[in-house]
């Protein structure tokens, strides 16, 4: 890198800039000598050590070369990419390791080493062979996975057991998220569950109605009990609602009668016709209700008000069985949530879709199918952790090497660009510095390339 501080040589101004990756604060040690402790533990087989002592380096410097300079004027080869991938193979940490080899490849700098470049080539001819054997041991490990949990899926449906259905096709789709057979199935028990769902609120419903109008029947308030058993006998007709509903229209028929203010029929029906319509445009649907009984009870043939009643009801009807579903999705969320927090993957996952069969695209509850099917495939199959392949760095080096050795870059004017790529997974978020940590503007492009992002 080029001297982050500004200084005046032989009338030439000569200018730098740190360049500062996302990553964590880099040791006070320079980049060879973690690279040196990276050699070594990749000599004693640690592994690990290996890839911490790598990474070290690499946040102090990303660019591989044939020859680098490191104290003084001696000289190392540097590679790396090469030595991470090294150490994640050993690690079994494949696709890490194929990565890195990908990466030293791409910089380029390993041509330059014959050596190099064949050590870089059978490993990662190595890991190829080793990924190819893993993938093939995988998919029979995944076939064998989904031809279980179909059938213990299909045994549990047949009894009509459909959460612990639901719980058996769990392996099959988080090995396999796209296999047919169990996407089709876990659909299929999605729709009776909320079929069922719907039903047993339906049964909650008519119970919790029946309850009120009996209480209201007690209590003399005959209009409102009458509403509540109309509602419940259109939720689940039964010789005992209607023997309810029987009663409290004779009573309600009886105050009508008995009401000395009462003269005529036909006005007292219009007028609560009038009433009725215009509770209903309010948005008043269980006023309405309520006000509507004591016109059928005069006149149960009425048309208009049986088409308003059936009207009523079923929109009662779907207004309840929403704020019924919307709590019943919100409780679901808020388990599964608590379930992920108690590290139980099973028990969120049985609980998120119990959501979805109540909203399919509910966007929470596919996050929480999604996190939790990853768990499960990596218990099932024991995937090992990605490995952390940190983003390379290659600077175009305009620098020159002085009479003291330093390397630096001599500019005429004040302006300094700093020209170079970054070759990552994904996007990088680079920040430029001076070295009294003041942010420097900057242009970045970022453009994809096959598997790889270039910044």
């Amino acid at each position: 890198m080029p001297d982050s501080h500004p200084r005046s040589r032989g009338g030439a101004l000569i200018l730098g800039a740190a360049l500062v990756l996302i990553a964590r604060f880099a040791g006070a040690d320079p980049w060879y000598e973690h690279y040196s402790k990276a050699e070594d533990a990749l000599e004693d087989r640690e592994w690990t050590v290996a890839v911490e002592e790598i990474n070290e380096a690499l946040e102090k410097k990303g660019d591989s070369g044939a020859r680098v300079r490191s104290y003084g004027m001696k000289v190392t080869p540097y590679f790396p990419y090469l030595k991470l991938g090294i150490a994640y193979y050993h690690l079994g940490q494949l696709e890490a390791a194929i990565q890195a080899f990908e990466t030293e490849a791409r910089l380029g700098a390993i041509a330059e080493s014959e050596s190099a470049s064949e050590e870089l080539e059978r490993y990662r001819g190595l890991a190829q062979e080793a990924q190819a054997t893993a993938a093939a041991d995988e998919l029979e490990k995944i076939r064998q996975i989904v031809a279980q949990s179909l059938s213990d899926a299909g045994d549990l449906e047949a009894r009509g057991l459909l959460d612990e259905a639901m719980a058996a096709l769990d392996p099959a789709l988080a090995v396999a998220p796209e296999e047919p057979d169990a996407v089709a199935a876990m659909n299929r028990l999605r729709e009776r569950l909320a079929e069922r769902e719907r039903g047993q609120e339906d049964d909650r419903r008519a119970a919790s109605l029946v309850e009120d109008g009996t209480v209201l029947l007690r209590e003399g308030q005959y209009s409102e009990a009458a509403s509540r058993f109309r509602q419940a006998l259109s939720l689940k007709p039964s010789e005992e609602i209607q023997d309810l509903l029987d009663q409290a229209q004779d009573g309600l028929r009886a105050d009508l009668e008995a009401d000395p203010q009462f003269d005529d029929r036909l006005v007292a029906i219009a007028d609560g016709l009038n009433e009725v319509q215009e509770l209903e445009s309010a948005g008043q649907l269980a006023a309405a209700l309520d006000r509507l009984q004591s016109i059928l009870v005069l006149e149960p043939t009425n048309q208009q008000a049986r088409s308003i009643q059936s009207r009523l009801l079923q929109a009662r009807k779907a207004e309840e069985a929403e704020r019924a579903r919307l709590a019943a999705i919100a409780q679901l969320l808020a388990e599964a949530e608590s379930q992920f927090e108690t590290g139980s993957a099973e028990k969120a996952l049985a609980a998120a879709n119990r959501v979805l069969a109540l909203d399919p695209g509910n966007e929470a509850a596919l996050e929480h199918v999604a996190l939790a099917y990853g768990m499960i495939s990596r218990k099932l199959l024991g995937t090992v952790a990605k490995g952390n392949l940190p983003p390379a760095v290659r600077f175009v080096d305009l620098r020159q090497e002085s009479e003291d050795g330093t390397l630096a870059e001599i500019v005429s004017t004040s302006e300094f660009r700093l020209n170079g790529v970054i070759i990552d997974e994904s996007p990088v978020e680079v920040v430029f510095s001076r070295g009294d940590g003041t942010v420097l503007d900057s242009t970045l492009d970022v453009q994809p390339l096959g598997e790889y992002y270039i910044t």
